[in-house]
């Protein structure tokens, strides 16, 4: 039951999306309607080769405007579900923009009850969807960024990716602590290694 509302509410919310931001051309719900028939209707493998083709450039046009909602000014809201959008279709081309976008905090507290979409912070969860090509831009972050609230942010991409399989949340900060150890014994520059250094700590 809670499987069939979800993909729901997902349609709705991409097609929202994609009939607001004019970056993408043709996106309404009746187009994806009438790929999604066609693909089921296709009766050689050259219309399904079409098909496919079609919804492959749709993916592609979502991303593309899910990273522009990211770059733009736009509301917090609309950013918001850009970056659920994003992990949903774990889009490795938006992890820079989502790391940039890491404490967008979702403060809302009335959710859908039966079915929450995301928490508190959306481009977190979203990047930890996309797993572990993320971990080296949050590696990058921990160099950079001194910030103690943008370092937590990122461990935690960290722990919960590397250590999915892990029975407890210490075994996986275990687990981070040595993806961050690793990074301070390879890195030369003072600076980053310091901060490196503060991220660790931060984790214990």
């Amino acid at each position: 039951m809670y499987k069939g509302k979800f993909k729901l509410i997902v349609f709705i919310l991409l097609c929202l999306l994609l009939k607001e931001i004019s970056l993408v051309e043709g996106g309404t719900q009746l187009e994806t309607n009438n790929l999604i028939q066609g693909l089921q209707n296709a009766k050689t493998l050259s219309e399904m080769d079409s098909v496919s083709i079609r919804i492959a450039q749709n993916r592609l046009d979502l991303i593309r405007t899910s990273i522009g909602i990211l770059r733009s000014n736009a509301s917090k809201d609309k950013m918001i579900r850009a970056c659920f959008l994003l992990g949903e279709y774990r889009a490795t081309e938006a992890i820079t923009d989502l790391s940039n976008r890491i404490a967008l905090e979702d403060k809302i507290k009335e959710k859908l009850k039966e079915l929450p979409l995301w928490g508190k912070y959306p481009a977190l969860e979203a990047l930890i969807k996309i797993g572990f090509s993320a971990i080296p831009q949050m590696i990058q972050i921990l160099e950079t960024n001194k910030d103690n609230h943008i370092q937590r942010l990122s461990s935690t991409v960290i722990w919960e990716v590397i250590g999915r399989n892990s029975a407890t949340i210490q075994e996986r900060k275990n687990l981070a602590h040595t993806i961050i150890n690793n990074a301070i014994k390879i890195q030369s520059d003072p600076l980053k290694k310091k901060n490196l250094e503060n991220a660790l700590k931060l984790l214990n």
